[in-house]
């Protein structure tokens, strides 16, 4: 948030400029490298193994889905789990 008693308003919006650049810009290049970094070292999935006919909850797994291979959980539990890791909305 930022402190408008910083920001002399009356100037214009070039002063809120140069006062996000001075001081937000490196925190959102900070965030935008670290973010890149965390995809880069993701280990990428092993689609090469073949793909489970069930889900550990009981629940079939559609042919379509199987078909991408290393498929191991059914759409509900997969989505429940990208839910918990905050990877979905």
């Amino acid at each position: 948030m930022i402190a408008t008693r910083d920001i002399d308003v009356s100037t214009g919006s070039l002063d809120l400029i140069a006062y996000l650049t001075e001081n937000h810009m490196t925190d959102i290049i900070d965030i935008a490298q670290q973010r890149q970094l965390d995809q880069v070292q993701r280990k990428p999935k092993d689609y090469t193994t073949p793909s489970c006919t069930e889900c550990e909850c009981g629940n079939e797994i559609p042919p379509e889905r199987q078909a991408y291979g290393g498929i191991t959980l059914c759409i509900e539990c997969q989505s429940a789990l990208e839910r918990t890791q905050g990877l979905k909305p």
